[in-house]
């Protein structure tokens, strides 16, 4: 689910000073609307405000009281896309990796931040974007085409998730996913794109386009 914000004007002074709204989990099963300080960037990040942002499973997890890494007194949400309004990216219209990694350790060196030691979560170790203004490091940040809405691009650390499990199966697979028969259960925000991407899969290897979905 994806829903867009209004545009909040940047701070006109310093962030330090400066407040934004932020949706803030409370306790189970409770969010607050609270007046925040708008976060001012460390040494590598910058400044987004927030345009678009959804709700993923695990923050429902998290405001019903089932995950105790994310802890009452989080802004929760990780599935964002926005404008950068501070330093040399200004302006730029971004999405980003909410997962991020030190960059240094073995298994950042070998492409598996995933498993990263010193790995930090948006909307679960730091502030996450149910806020008018998010910080990030400028590393992550994934530039929206400019085609492509801030709502569609809310959407793409979900889709990224789908295809990524797909790209896995496709390697395991014997035969190919274009040859499998594949079940995929669910009609939620993940398995939306993975199921349009295995019947874009198969129509790719087919000369007639598959059976009408039920």
């Amino acid at each position: 689910m994806s829903k867009p914000t209004s545009p909040a004007p940047a701070p006109s002074h310093s962030a330090a000073a400066a407040t934004m709204q932020a949706l803030v989990y409370a306790r189970p099963n409770a969010m607050e609307l609270r007046t925040a300080p708008v976060p001012e960037p460390a040494a590598g990040e910058v400044l987004v405000r927030i345009e678009a942002v959804g709700i993923c499973g695990s923050d429902m997890h998290a405001f019903h009281g089932h995950d105790p890494r994310r802890q009452p007194g989080l802004i929760l949400g990780h599935e964002f896309a926005g404008t950068v309004i501070s330093g040399a990216s200004n302006g730029r219209r971004v999405t980003g990796n909410p997962l991020i990694s030190c960059g240094q350790c073995e298994y950042c060196r070998q492409q598996r931040g995933n498993l990263c030691a010193n790995r930090t979560m948006v909307g679960m170790t730091r502030p996450g974007a149910f806020a008018q203004f998010m910080t990030i490091p400028e590393q992550v940040l994934i530039d929206l085409p400019a085609t492509m809405t801030v709502r569609q691009g809310a959407l793409t650390e979900p889709a990224a998730t789908a295809l990524h499990a797909l790209a896995l199966a496709n390697k395991a697979l014997v035969p190919a996913l274009s040859e499998a028969r594949v079940l995929v259960i669910g009609g939620g925000a993940i398995t939306r794109p993975g199921r349009a991407r295995t019947v874009a899969i198969w129509c790719s290897t087919q000369s007639a386009p598959p059976p009408p979905a039920p």
